[in-house]
């Protein structure tokens, strides 16, 4: 996404004053644009990125030099430019209007997001309404519950007792909880909404900000009220664009960051380029379609030249006054050489970057509108991947919220050396709380960020905490809300005992250095108490050491073994005159422009130690519907499953067997220290033969750290990797995961064509996001934590266990079909150029085309059209087997219907084709003359029909699923073709073929020559086919014409 140019930051754009400097309009900075053309600009950019792939650049070049020959002597062009460059402008054209479609929709999206309005407190303090993309810094905007933030700005008031608004963020950060914000200017609400006008009369103020920045967590600023002192500005007084305002009726708050200015668009990147290895190996095709073009143009060339040139030139009837070598003209043996060049241009496909397209547009609908993959269907955003899905090797997914619910329950908590189940209700018993029970339930109430809404609800930054204090309030340590008065906030916590208030002096937020969020608060008594909790690791070497730590270890481990998420909680109670100190400090850092972040995180880990562990709590994240069978068919499919995760080492393990992606079978090696020194060994030992056993491996995101600095411990970790069927990587960071991703990617080999692995990471929360843009194929999964993952990704689904349907149904039948009409078209083509090139030999090497330009150049019209039914909806096999043998996804993993062996294969049949087409033709008319009339013309029209007809033949032979489309593709395709010749017939656009179809049409001949060619091709297909698919298990064999095929197809059909 982009929006409108943003002017240089100035110092004075620094600093917004109120209401000196409100802007009158400064145009519109506030325009969001994701779409790529505006209608100046698409002819020459889509030109531009249509040049970027190499047929269509070839194909320019190609028309360009047949130009050169019409126009100069230094060749002899016997094909007209435009004939070339037609083809390659229609092609270019249905490429054009998919592009444009595509885009028309994100002209209409952004015009939706841009023409929304916004309430503006304008110059004489009167409300009026202002569209979003004319908002500018300095304005003062009045957004309601529910309304979107139309630009970054600092709330100045809300209608709260307590100044306090919520927003939700999941379009910026993924996270579904709300996050409370505080009104940066403190008062009294105003009773209704007509006195909005007057809420911020007779105050004048000064904001500093600082330079725009990517963090949404971070902002520092200062708020200048009058002449009073300067208050600081953090993330909790700024509303961000993006976000949505929530459990409060109205806020005002004043614009600081517009445009490309906006956390949102700071953090936006362009979604990265991926080549589809489909694509790679076309490539690949490509450029050795042009290496045989240019080889049998040097082949025809060195004949003419050395074997056939002395001969022709001295026919009288040729060159009456002896030949001339043309002036100007380049050497013979180069120039007759870039003639033939030119004449078999052909052999590279101009269409089938067309049909590809078109193809995938069919896939990505069939994929939205399955309704096997959920209610609320599949989202398949990147089109040219679709077939991707079928050569998967390795899969990375995340765990929480992908493999499980991210729905989370407290299961039992560890107080006081004894384990404490609480079940759903919190029941624990009669018996009167201990002492260790009431500290340890007091500071699950008090250590959270968690924010209750009128209706008595919470709001929580993560499901773990919202777990917590709802099993507290079950427990009957209740969390009734924050209140504020004056500059205080307090904590109220209803107990059995009666309501208790506790004021919030310090809260040090959570971060993934600490490990660890605490609170410090004072009690009635006017007592200190630092509240923490966090992982395990951290909190107990910075706790007080004790007879009980060891236990509490001990159940760390135990909760751990039965796959719970597990956090320790702690207290400790702060003399007052260290407190005083602290918080000085404290106060300090919080008002500080530069460094802030830092200083407060010194202060954090100052105060979070020597404290008293409480307790250890065990948090169950329910698994997702069918994971563990999904997992198993995508093994057994061959398809290597690595998971990343942020959990512990055990915690990951005992999910992985729950899951299925371990089994007790397994050879499991565990790695946390980064020293790897099984791995040569048992790499060795997997490598020695012992054929039953399965390795899997375990591995500490410590451990990678070490790893990815250390290049040798990087080779022995991708040796042993690639003989495990299974890693789990433990406790790694969002960079970590697309370390993981980018290694496998770039760094293993497979047995494939283009020897590099298909990657596909598949997760759901914001943390994905790295992983999913490195991964060659990214699935994003509507979670919990919001719809960052999916919007970021290539393919998005509802539920992990689609993932078996969309690869080893959808990504299967995708392969199979694009592999097909790719075979097709280059079979096609090379078909054409072969008799183009027989004819060369017959025509004295003059680099005459044996078909007539115009009819030439509807060669890749008419014969792409047939293959696209069969490029959409062929299916060689049922959803109900492709589902019940995943091993038949080996045919995209290997790479197996592009392999070097089938196109060989494909080659000797336009070969052979191409001479069967050559041996009726020229048996019916020895003399290269139709019925007496003894032109070319005819004789070539007839050869070029025969080949039209035989082209929709070969697509009959090698579709597998018959439907309507089929049969009207095909009917397309010659009915088209010889309406097409009646009509070029009737009319005298070229003398020369005046009548000629009709003539060729009627004679009786023609149509036996028909009839034995496709008698004799049928023939070729069918010996050709044993000898290049005898290797196919029988089981794999096309299950018969279709009637099969389309049970269970869903929009396949």
């Amino acid at each position: 996404m982009a929006f409108g140019r943003a002017a240089s930051i100035r110092e004075e754009d620094h600093v917004v004053r109120y209401p000196d400097n409100r802007p009158v309009s400064r145009g519109r900075p506030n325009v969001l644009t994701t779409s790529q053309y505006t209608i100046f600009n698409f002819v020459p950019l889509n030109l531009l990125q249509q040049f970027r792939k190499q047929a269509n650049l070839y194909f320019l070049i190609i028309s360009i030099v047949m130009l050169i020959g019409e126009k100069t002597p230094l060749f002899v062009g016997t094909i007209k430019a435009w004939s070339t460059a037609g083809m390659l402008g229609m092609m270019m054209t249905v490429s054009g209007v998919v592009a444009a479609l595509d885009d028309m929709a994100r002209h209409k999206s952004d015009a939706e997001t841009n023409s929304k309005d916004v309430k503006i407190l304008d110059r004489n303090s009167s409300v009026t309404e202002r569209r979003w993309d004319a908002v500018s810094v300095g304005d003062v905007l009045i957004v309601k519950n529910q309304e979107e933030i139309p630009a970054d700005m600092v709330v100045l008031r809300c209608f709260s007792d307590d100044g306090a608004c919520f927003v939700s963020t999941a379009s910026l950060d993924g996270e579904t909880h709300l996050k409370p914000k505080v009104a940066a200017l403190k008062g009294v609400k105003p009773e209704d909404e007509s006195e909005l006008g007057r809420i911020l009369d007779n105050i004048k103020f000064e904001i500093k900000k600082e330079a725009p920045q990517k963090s949404i967590y971070s902002f520092s600023g200062s708020l200048k009220l009058g002449d009073a002192e300067e208050q600081p500005l953090e993330m909790r007084n700024v509303l961000l664009r993006g976000s949505v305002l929530r459990n409060v009726e109205w806020c005002v708050g004043i614009v600081i960051y517009t445009g490309n200015e906006t956390r949102i668009m700071m953090n936006s990147r362009k979604v990265p380029m991926k080549l589809p290895n489909l694509e790679v190996v076309i490539n690949k095709a490509m450029w050795v379609a042009i290496a045989v073009q240019a080889v049998m143009a040097l082949v025809v060339d060195l004949l003419f030249n050395f074997v056939e040139k002395k001969y022709f030139r001295s026919l009288w009837y040729l060159y009456p006054d002896g030949f001339v070598h043309p002036e100007g003209s380049l050497p013979d043996l180069l120039a007759y050489w870039v003639t033939f060049f030119v004449l078999f241009s052909n052999l590279m496909p101009v269409s089938l970057y067309a049909t590809m397209e078109v193809c995938n547009k069919a896939y990505a609908y069939f994929i939205a509108n399955d309704k096997v993959m959920g209610e609320g269907g599949a989202v398949a955003r990147a089109t040219n991947l679709c077939h991707e899905l079928g050569q998967v090797s390795y899969i990375f997914s995340d765990k929480t919220g992908t493999l499980t619910k991210n729905i989370m329950e407290l299961k039992d908590v560890y107080i006081g050396g004894k384990e404490h189940p609480t079940g759903h209700n919190g029941s624990q018993g009669e018996a009167p709380p201990s002492k260790a029970t009431k500290d340890f339930w007091r500071c699950v109430t008090l250590c959270h960020t968690v924010v209750r809404g009128k209706d008595g609800s919470y709001e929580a930054e993560s499901p773990d905490e919202d777990a917590l204090v709802t099993a507290a309030k079950n427990k009957g340590y209740e969390f009734e809300g924050r209140t504020t008065e004056g500059d205080q906030s307090f904590f109220k916590v209803k107990t059995s005992e009666g309501v208790e208030t506790f004021e919030i002096m310090a809260v040090n937020a959570f971060n993934s250095t600490r490990k660890k969020m605490s609170v410090v608060v004072k009690d009635r008594n006017g007592d200190y108490f630092l509240m923490v909790k966090g992982a395990d690791n951290e909190m107990f070497s910075g706790a007080k050491a004790d007879g009980e730590q060891e236990k509490q270890r001990r159940s760390v481990i135990d909760f751990s073994n039965k796959g719970f998420r597990t956090l320790v909680l702690g207290s400790r109670k702060i003399e007052q005159a260290k407190f005083t100190e602290w918080h000085g400090k404290y106060l300090k850092a919080q008002v500080a422009l530069e460094g802030r972040e830092e200083s407060l995180n010194e202060l954090a880990v100052e105060i979070e130690k020597d404290f008293t562990v409480l307790g250890v709590t065990a948090i169950e994240d329910k698994l997702q519907d069918d994971v563990g069978t999904t997992i198993e068919k995508l093994r057994n499919a061959g398809i290597k499953v690595w998971v990343l995760t942020g959990d512990k080492l055990e915690t990951a393990k005992v999910i992985g067997f729950s899951t299925q992606v371990l089994t007790r079978s397994m050879e499991i090696v565990e790695e946390r220290e980064g020293d790897f020194q099984e791995f040569d060994a048992k790499t060795k030992e997997s490598q020695g033969g012992q054929s039953g056993k399965e390795y899997a491996l375990l591995i500490t995101g410590q451990a990678l750290e070490k790893m990815m600095a250390n290049e040798k411990k990087i080779e022995q970790f991708l040796a042993y990797a690639q003989v495990c069927k299974v890693v789990i990587c433990c406790r790694v960071s969002p960079l970590q995961k697309a370390q993981m991703v980018e290694l496998v990617r770039t760094r293993v080999k497979v047995s494939s064509v283009t020897g590099q692995p298909v990657t596909l990471a598949v997760g759901d929360g914001a943390n994905d996001v790295p992983m999913i843009q490195a991964a060659q194929v990214g699935v994003g999964i509507y979670g919990r934590e919001g719809r960052q993952a999916a919007n970021a990704s290539d393919f998005a689904i509802q539920q992990f266990k689609y993932l078996m349907p969309l690869l080893l149904v959808h990504g299967h039948w995708n392969y199979r079909r694009a592999c097909i009409f790719t075979l097709f078209t280059f079979w096609r083509n090379s078909v054409q150029v072969l008799l183009m090139c027989y004819y060369t030999m017959s025509s004295g090497y003059s680099g005459t085309t044996l078909f007539e330009d115009k009819l030439r150049i509807t060669f890749n019209g008419f014969c792409s059209i047939p293959i696209l039914a069969t490029g959409m909806f062929n299916c060689d096999y049922t959803r109900a087997i492709l589902e019940s043998k995943p091993d038949l996804y080996k045919f995209g993993r290997e790479g197996r219907d592009l392999s070097p062996f089938l196109m060989f294969g494909s080659t000797v049949s336009a070969l052979a084709h191409s001479l069967v087409i050559l041996a009726v033709s020229y048996a019916a008319f020895p003399s290269m003359e139709f019925s007496g009339i003894g032109d070319y013309w005819s004789f070539g029209a007839m050869v070029f029909t025969i080949l039209v007809i035989g082209v929709a033949y070969r697509v009959a032979f090698l579709t597998a699923t018959w439907n309507a489309w089929s049969w009207i593709t095909l009917a397309m395709s010659l009915g088209g073709y010889f309406c097409f010749l009646e009509v070029y017939g009737a009319l005298k656009l070229t003398p020369t073929m005046y009548q000629v179809p009709r003539h060729i049409l009627s004679a009786p001949v023609f149509w036996v020559c028909v009839l034995a060619t496709l008698c004799l091709q049928l023939l070729v297909d069918v010996v050709i086919w044993l000898l290049f698919n005898c290797r196919e298990d029988p089981v794999e064999t096309p299950q018969g014409t279709g009637a099969e095929s389309r049970q269970e197809d869903g929009p396949s059909e």
